[in-house]
């Protein structure tokens, strides 16, 4: 989306960020109910103390990322020998990471910076390199085609999520318990329903603990790129033809740009911290206005006084 510009919204960003964040957390949480053989009772009761240390030192203003490092592989080693899935423990360590400043700084921003350049070029390329792979020869490809399998994936990803995440939210704003984005046209939903389809990562591990069967995998890999290639070129074509928004008026800036024209993008903010420090600036100009006095404009319709003049 972001490679299209403003030709899509900002509260659609918005929007299917908080739909990716709420997808990869629902699908976490199946894993760790339904994909768990069995559970040893008493080191879940030890990662339940980590989780406990480190709320505590939250509590206590602790901001070093550092200093939660080993409480952090304390819970995640405890969480892998209880029985429950792993990754049950990175999603309990990221909620309890404090989103307001502690001690002055700005934790979650500092953490976003750091890890996302090594999960974004490093972690998940790794992972789609490892958990991808298929053998596509010998009419492999053709023969997944014709398996309910491929057809099930495929039809769970792409109608699945807009009738899912279009159908939720249309609900929720129809009982007035949410509202979209003041610059989100009704239709961007149904644009950013059909981009949750595209379930790469998190897909690829689903199938890998629910499968045990070479062919199996192999046909549920297919439908997954299938799927989110449909999915990715459906959520283009809804978003890239939907009207813009209805909140913003013609005495509003553009919804990306503040009153004095600089960019307030979502996410560019979040990668540069601009909103931070415009939000420091105007609290100092209102705490601390210019005592100088405002200079006055000339007149256009009075000529200037002649030289050596005096008015």
């Amino acid at each position: 989306m972001r490679c299209w510009g403003r030709r899509t919204s900002s509260g659609a960003k918005l929007f299917l960020l908080s739909v990716a964040i709420v997808d990869d957390i629902l699908a976490i949480g199946v894993i760790a109910i339904f994909y768990t053989e069995r559970v040893k009772l008493w080191w879940p009761a030890g990662a339940v103390a980590g989780l406990l240390v480190a709320a505590g030192m939250r509590r206590l203003g602790v901001s070093s990322s550092w200093a939660y490092v080993p409480v952090g592989v304390l819970v995640w080693f405890v969480t892998l020998e209880s029985g429950v899935h792993a990754t049950l423990a990175g999603v309990a360590l990221g909620l309890l990471t404090p989103a307001p400043p502690v001690a002055g700084r700005a934790v979650l921003d500092d953490l976003e910076r750091s890890l996302h350049p090594v999960s974004a070029f490093l972690v998940v390329p790794l992972f789609a390199l490892a958990n991808a792979g298929g053998d596509l020869r010998g009419g492999a490809l053709g023969d997944a085609f014709g398996q309910p399998v491929t057809w099930a994936i495929i039809t769970g990803l792409v109608l699945g999520k807009i009738v899912g995440i279009g159908g939720v939210t249309c609900l929720v704003r129809r009982l007035g318990w949410g509202a979209l984005p003041a610059d989100m046209h009704h239709r961007e939903i149904l644009g950013v329903a059909a981009l949750g389809g595209i379930g790469f990562t998190v897909s690829l591990f689903i199938t890998d603990l629910a499968f045990t069967d070479a062919a199996l995998i192999a046909q549920a890999k297919v439908g997954i790129l299938a799927a989110s290639t449909a999915a990715a070129l459906a959520g283009a074509v809804l978003l890239l033809t939907a009207p813009a928004g209805t909140g913003a008026t013609t005495t509003s800036p553009p919804p990306n740009q503040d009153r004095t024209g600089t960019d307030t993008d979502p996410e560019t903010e979040w990668r540069t911290g601009a909103g931070h420090q415009r939000t420091h600036l105007d609290r100092h100009r209102h705490h601390h206005p210019d005592p100088r006095p405002a200079r006055r404009r000339p007149d256009p319709g009075r000529s200037p006084p002649a030289p050596g003049r005096l008015r």
